[in-house]
């Protein structure tokens, strides 16, 4: 199992329990450690919050048809971040929150499916 499924299926457990706050930091991780393996397959510099931010803007150039849509999601991860510690999203916002992370046309598919293009082509 790949480390990001891992910790979405963690996220989903701890949600389903209630617990927004770790089951946030959760989803946090999973998208960190997507845009990672991205940056590793571009030969992108992928070990800080920064090199993760440059990752995504790259993102957002290459395969975004509207300016900004990844970072603008990327943010919204970051705030589930920032919730773990310091507890400011109200249910709704927090499930707000985990839908633009998790819905259909959220982060996670996006990055999921161009890291899918990038695997593809590297292997012709």
């Amino acid at each position: 199992m790949r480390l990001y499924k891992k910790y979405l299926k963690e996220a989903e457990e701890f949600y389903k329990k209630g617990d927004r706050w770790r089951a946030g930091e959760k989803y946090y991780r999973a998208v960190c450690v997507l845009v990672k393996m991205i940056g590793a397959k571009l030969g992108m510099r992928h070990y800080t919050p920064k090199d993760r931010r440059k990752i995504i803007k790259e993102l957002d150039r290459r395969y975004s048809k509207e300016e900004y849509v990844l970072e603008v999601l990327y943010e919204i991860a970051e705030n589930l971040h920032r919730n773990f510690y310091r507890d400011f999203l109200s249910k709704k916002d927090f499930d707000d929150d985990v839908n633009f992370i998790i819905g259909k046309r959220g982060l996670i598919p996006r990055l999921e499916k161009i890291l899918k293009t990038l695997e593809e082509e590297k292997s012709f």
